[in-house]
């Protein structure tokens, strides 16, 4: 053993450095595997970085207020947002908090205008449906006041008999008829096809339940029973039984059958559903599950969620947090991502609202975490993502021409997996490191290496990197000489990492910026190695 050190410390001393070569962490946030285990592609934090499907992570797109003053002077919280119209080429945009349903098509100051519709309670669900007539309708309810519709030129209460109107929550479409919940039961009510009102008709389901509860939500789930496509009819329980339906006339027992009766954990939140290619996921306690692969199994099967790389996070959060209102998921096509609302305080708490969100790429399944967006709730707008949030405000997020959230900088900070750089697990010195960074504008950038698994990490080094020469500012540019787009640079300056000799060691960066797209597509080591021991 004396020899093997002594061997290490000449080799070390001698300053022959290798260089190794490791890409950006582009598999992801992981929190399931141990630090010891993480693949190198994986990392140990990520966020405000999305790992994007071009080899590299890049950091998220800013947020700006679209529309504010919405309400009262006060401002109560915006708790929901809907679209009506998209595909009818003249679309709306609506928010809604506690005083009521307010029409922010326009975007900007809404100069505190009165609600088109008063309510009482702004966590309003609505559904967008097309008759056969071709007649659209948005349509919501709330659960404690009367529901609403609005049908492109005015709003009005739907005339309902059957169920108490006001005791109508959480609407969903099945077979061109609109489903609600009854607050606080186990009763849903249906319409007639194609009616947007009129009478409704009872359908108990409690006696499919063996864990009690109360209906939380419904959904439509398109898949192939063996036939063809069909719908199939969702219902999910606060306890986390699943009931899935097949039929047309739910009035006929021949043509409407149960399938089963399935136990997937309770949902977090009456918007525990969210479409996603042709599959259905469902946000539970236990993560989240595509359907289609969920009810495979007769117990729970934490590697079929789509959540299983960070399963540890995603249950310590809904175990903290799963009695607040604004657990949701959103699909953002735009950026081939798959967002889910975490409020860590919900609107309308003595503080602040505060929430955190879990980010997955829809097409590799790789996550990170973002922060700065303390939304309630998500929408898209002509296919652009926006969030309400306190104050009255309605953020326009996500956005590719804007960096800053409404001006303020985004902190970027990942943290690689260990790796022993390429070489066997002995004795080593890192001379030098540079990560590989494309950038268009001014970023601030910090940077550290952790070593032998200790955590917290520290950054150890900093540097400010100003705007790209060459190119092209107004006022100052050559016309038909300086190029008309800004370029992309790219950071390959090697750097001292400062750090003590190991074994293992784990790249942190932090990057700040206000204006600057900056992508992260690897690193480069110089690297002193010693012999195993």
């Amino acid at each position: 053993m004396r020899e093997a050190l002594l061997q290490n410390r000449a080799r070390l001393s001698a300053g022959i450095a290798s260089p190794i070569h490791l890409p950006a962490p582009t598999g992801g946030w992981n929190t399931r595997d141990s630090l010891a285990a993480l693949p190198i592609s994986d990392a140990v934090r990520l966020t405000n970085w999305f790992p994007a499907s071009l080899g590299e992570v890049v950091t998220r797109g800013g947020s700006f207020p679209a529309a504010w003053n919405i309400g009262s002077v006060a401002g109560k919280a915006v708790r929901s947002i809907y679209q009506y119209g998209a595909s009818l080429g003249a679309p709306r945009l609506f928010a809604v908090s506690d005083e009521g349903i307010f029409d922010i098509s326009s975007g900007g100051d809404q100069a505190h205008a009165a609600p088109v519709q008063v309510l009482t309670s702004g966590y309003w669900n609505a559904i967008q449906m097309t008759n056969s007539l071709g007649n659209t309708f948005l349509w919501g309810a709330n659960g404690l006041d009367t529901p609403k519709m609005y049908n492109g030129a005015a709003w009005s209460t739907p005339a309902i008999t059957g169920p108490n109107p006001a005791n109508l929550v959480y609407p969903w479409m099945f077979k061109r008829r609109i489903w609600c919940a009854e607050n606080n039961s186990m009763s849903l009510w249906y319409t007639d096809v194609d009616s947007v009102q009129g009478q409704m008709f009872e359908f108990p389901v409690g006696a499919l339940f063996n864990m009690g509860g109360r209906i939380v939500a419904g959904a439509t789930w398109t898949i192939d029973g063996g036939s063809g496509p069909d719908d199939y009819l969702v219902l999910i329980t606060s306890q986390g039984e699943v009931a899935i339906y097949q039929g047309v006339d739910p009035a006929s027992a021949t043509s409407f059958s149960i399938i089963g009766v399935f136990y997937i954990g309770a949902p977090l939140g009456r918007r525990c559903f969210v479409k996603y290619g042709g599959d259905l996921v469902i946000l539970t306690e236990h993560g989240a599950y595509p359907l289609s692969s969920a009810l495979k199994s007769a117990v729970i099967d934490f590697k079929v969620a789509i959540s299983s790389k960070i399963q540890p996070t995603f249950i310590d959060y809904a175990g903290l947090y799963r009695g607040n209102l604004g657990w949701e998921g959103q699909i953002f096509p735009n950026q081939n991502a798959l967002v889910i609302n975490v409020p860590i305080v919900q609107a309308g708490s003595p503080t602040a609202t505060r929430s955190t969100q879990l980010v997955m790429n829809t097409l590799t399944g790789a996550w990170c975490d973002f922060d700065g967006w303390n939304a309630t709730c998500f929408t898209l707008f002509e296919n652009d993502l926006y969030f309400g949030a306190d104050a009255g405000t309605v953020y326009k997020a996500w956005s590719t021409g804007v960096q800053s959230d409404s001006l303020a900088p985004i902190v970027c900070t990942g943290q690689t997996a260990y790796s022993y750089l390429g070489q066997s697990p002995s004795l080593k010195i890192v001379d030098a490191m540079r990560p590989l960074i494309s950038y268009d504008e001014q970023f601030d950038l910090a940077w550290g290496l952790a070593v032998d698994y200790e955590l917290p990490a520290r950054l150890t080094g900093y540097m400010s990197r100003n705007f790209i020469p060459g190119a092209s500012y107004w006022d100052l540019a050559i016309w038909d000489v300086s190029p008309w787009s800004l370029q992309t640079a790219r950071l390959k300056t090697w750097r001292a990492p400062t750090c003590k000799p190991g074994y293992a060691f784990s790249l942190i960066l932090r990057v700040t910026s206000a204006v600057s797209r900056i992508g992260w597509s690897g690193h480069d080591f110089l690297v002193n190695q010693g012999a195993p021991l």
